[in-house]
């Protein structure tokens, strides 16, 4: 079936996909690009790379240029590391989750084929110490209560190296529903773009004057690793990066460490914390939002190891521009965006790639 706008972000962010554990996203994925795209594989890796065959004017057949869009489709999650004698399963986090955000939480534990209720719990705050309140719960301290009287019964649903997920659904809140929040905004926002950017390229029959590959990388809450493959595969002579930036819009954040904020539009990097972004590209990128009238804000830094970096190492240099979309509650069981925002990003993606010259 496929889905358009926000029930395909909804849909997307449905999916259980953490990193390494991307199948159900990844066929996700693949069922709704498969007809509008010329060609596109799964690596080794995990990675989906599309597509898209040029042949506008200035079109070199006998060699092309090649850009890429690059986004990442995994979530954080947790990896179980032991299933005790009680049937409770010990787990360690996959990506930067904050432990204070896990205690209660509503989780879906499995293989990625099949998957089952938990909850995360620790000893009860009544009959911890002064001491044990004082401090931040560890990790280590943490379990996932699956409705298991033993380790027997648990080892029917769960072993050691499943994974799992929050269980949040996607919902619309705000004046007008003018916000969203679900499970893995942060990666499957970039995902949806995407993939209404090909849908717009193939209906529109627009053709670009080089090849266009869009890269659906697994493993960005992990340092990247699998976008660094997909980069070396592709070799692009651009790349345009699409991922998530922390809008940090909320009370008790100062205004001169805010970067970026929801409702301001898409997002213009010029360099974070792994890597400065082409000056020329990145103005061609503001003066087309410019003309097309579509809301840019701009960011300069970034606390967190960005997909920039790795895509950069990967292609041995390449130019790139980053375009991000305001994410609150990053690596969080829900995380908030504007639906403006989203927009803003997939129309200027649009713009952007008809206009881009080598």
């Amino acid at each position: 079936m496929k889905y358009y706008g926000l029930e395909l972000i909804e849909q997307l962010c449905a999916e259980f996909g953490p990193s390494g554990c991307c199948d159900p996203v990844r066929e996700a994925i693949t069922e709704q690009i498969v007809d509008v795209v010329d060609a596109y594989c799964v690596d080794r890796v995990g990675n989906i790379v599309a597509k898209l065959c040029g042949g506008g004017e200035g079109y070199d057949a006998k060699n092309p240029k090649k850009v890429m869009i690059c986004t990442g489709m995994d979530e954080v999650g947790l990896i179980i590391r032991r299933v005790a004698d009680k049937g409770h399963l010990n787990f360690a986090p996959i990506g930067d989750i904050d432990p204070r955000v896990l205690g209660g939480k509503s989780l879906l534990v499995g293989d990625g084929t099949r998957a089952i209720k938990g909850i995360v719990a620790s000893k009860a705050i009544h009959l911890q110490s002064a001491e044990e309140r004082r401090r931040l719960t560890p990790v280590r301290k943490m379990y996932i209560d699956i409705g298991a009287e033993d380790a027997e019964e648990a080892k029917k649903y769960v072993d050691v190296g499943h994974v799992a997920v929050f269980d949040c659904a996607f919902e619309r809140f705000g004046e007008e529903k003018a916000f969203m929040s679900a499970k893995a905004l942060e990666s499957r926002l970039g995902c949806a773009a995407l993939i209404e950017l090909l849908r717009m390229l193939k209906s529109g029959r627009v053709k670009l004057p080089y090849d266009l590959y869009v890269a659906f990388t697994d493993c960005s809450q992990i340092m990247f690793s699998a976008a660094r493959v997909a980069a070396a595969a592709v070799k692009p002579d651009l790349c345009v990066i699409v991922e998530a930036r922390e809008a940090l819009d909320y009370p008790g954040i100062s205004e001169s460490t805010r970067m970026c904020a929801l409702g301001q539009g898409a997002a213009v990097a010029f360099v974070d914390s792994s890597a400065v972004y082409d000056k020329d590209y990145t103005a061609d990128l503001r003066a087309c939002a410019a003309a097309q009238g579509i809301a840019l804000q701009a960011v300069c830094g970034s606390p967190r190891a960005q997909l920039g970096g790795a895509v950069q190492q990967g292609a041995q240099g390449v130019r790139m521009v980053s375009l991000g979309y305001p994410i609150r509650n990053l690596h969080a069981p829900v995380q908030v965006a504007k639906v403006s925002d989203y927009y803003a990003v997939r129309d200027l993606l649009f713009s952007y790639v008809k206009e881009i010259k080598e």
